[in-house]
C-alpha cells in the first residue's frame, strides 16, 4: 500500500495541496457574515400544582406546565419569526459602514438586503424570507432563557437588528395582553352596569310591594310573595356583587398585564467573523482531495497491474467499456428523434 501511494506522491500530495489553495483563495473572496446574540427570559405565569421534580422533568422534553400557551419561551421564540415582527424590522433604518468608504449611511433594512442580492426592488414578501433564513432562537428548557440570533454582513448591523426585534418583541406582547385586558374589563363592566339595573328594579319591585301590602304577614300568598321577591333581590345582589369583584380584578390586570421581558444580554457587535470558517473549509477541501486521490491510485494501480499481467479480466473490462460506448452511441439518435 505505502509503494502503491509513493508511486504517485506527486498526485497524492499535490492535489490536497491544490484544493486547499483554492479553497483558501475563495474563502478570502467570500464576504465574512457576522452573528450577534442577544439572550432574555419572558416572564413565568406557572400555577402548575406538579412536583418541581416532575416539573423539571416536563420542562427538559419541551412541555409547558402553565396555564396559557402563550406565556411559554416557545411561543416567544416563534413569535420573534413572525412575519409581524421581521416586516417591522425591514422597514426600521440602520446605519451601516459604506462600501468601501468609512462613511456610514442611513437605509432600512430591506434596502441594504436587496443591494447585497443585487437587487433594485425591494420587495417586503423576499424580504421577509430573506430575513427570516438569518434569524434563529433559541429555548433552554431548563432555564426557560430565549437566545436570538442574526446573522448579517457587518457587525454593527447584526446587533442592531437584533436588539429592535427584542424591543419590537416587547412592545407587541405588551399592546396584545393589555389589548385582551382591555376587552376583558370593558365587558365586566357592561355586565356591572346590566347587574346594577336588575338589582334596582328588584329592590324597587320589592319596596313597592311593602308599600302596597302593610299586613302582608297575615296572609299566606302574600308571604309567599314576599318571599319570592326577597329572593330575587338576593341573587341579583349575589350576582351584582360577584360581578363587581370581577370588575375590579380586571381593572388590576388591565394595568399588570403588560408581561416582563428580563434582558439578559443586550446584542453587541461581534468581533469574531462567524462564516465563512477559512480553516475549517481548507481542512475539509484537503481531506476530501485526499481521500479521493487516494482511491484513484489505488485504482489506476489496479488497472495497471491487470495490464501488465495480461489477465483476460482486462481484455473483457475494455470490450465491456467499448459495448457501452456502441450501446449509448446507438441510444443518441432515438433520442433526437423523440426530441
Amino acid at each position: 500500500m505505502l509503494n502503491v501511494l509513493l508511486r504517485r506522491w506527486r498526485l497524492v500530495v499535490g492535489v490536497p495541496i491544490i484544493a486547499g489553495a483554492a479553497t483558501a483563495l475563495v474563502a478570502l473572496v467570500l464576504r465574512p457574515t457576522y452573528t450577534a446574540t442577544a439572550t432574555f427570559v419572558p416572564e413565568a405565569r406557572s400555577q402548575s400544582r406538579v412536583p418541581p421534580s416532575a416539573a423539571g422533568l416536563v420542562s427538559q422534553l419541551g412541555l409547558s406546565l402553565s396555564g396559557e400557551a402563550s406565556h411559554s419561551p416557545r411561543f416567544y421564540a416563534h413569535l420573534l419569526r413572525s412575519r409581524e415582527l421581521l416586516e417591522r424590522a425591514l422597514l426600521a433604518r440602520y446605519a451601516v459602514a459604506g462600501e468601501g468608504t468609512g462613511t456610514r449611511d442611513s437605509a432600512t433594512l430591506l434596502e441594504i438586503l436587496t443591494r447585497q442580492r443585487g437587487g433594485e426592488h425591494p420587495d417586503l414578501q423576499v424580504g421577509v424570507k430573506r430575513l427570516s433564513g438569518l434569524v434563529a432562537a433559541r429555548v433552554d428548557h431548563q432555564t426557560n432563557i430565549v437566545s436570538l440570533s442574526v446573522e448579517a454582513r457587518y457587525p454593527e448591523l447584526a446587533a442592531a437588528v437584533a436588539n429592535n426585534l427584542v424591543a419590537y418583541l416587547n412592545d407587541f406582547n405588551a399592546r396584545t395582553r393589555q389589548s385582551q385586558a382591555r376587552q376583558r374589563r370593558m365587558f365586566v363592566e357592561e355586565r356591572v352596569a346590566e347587574a346594577q339595573r336588575d338589582l334596582g328594579a328588584a329592590e324597587d319591585e320589592l319596596r313597592l310591594f311593602y308599600e302596597r301590602n302593610r299586613l302582608w304577614q297575615q296572609s299566606p300568598q302574600l308571604a309567599f310573595e314576599e318571599g319570592r321577591l326577597r329572593r330575587q333581590v338576593d341573587i341579583r345582589k349575589e350576582i351584582y356583587l360577584t360581578l363587581k369583584r370581577e370588575y375590579e380584578t380586571a381593572r388590576i390586570e388591565e394595568v399588570n398585564d403588560a408581561p416582563v421581558i428580563t434582558i439578559l444580554e443586550e446584542a453587541i457587535p461581534p468581533r469574531e467573523r462567524s462564516a465563512p470558517k477559512r480553516a475549517v473549509l481548507v481542512m475539509l477541501a484537503v481531506l476530501a482531495s485526499s481521500m479521493v486521490t487516494v482511491l484513484w491510485a489505488f485504482g489506476a494501480e489496479y488497472v495497471a497491474q491487470l495490464r501488465h499481467a495480461g489477465r483476460t479480466e482486462y481484455s473483457e473490462f475494455q470490450d465491456l467499456v467499448t459495448s457501452m460506448k456502441a450501446d449509448l452511441a446507438g441510444m443518441l439518435p432515438i433520442r433526437k428523434s423523440v426530441r
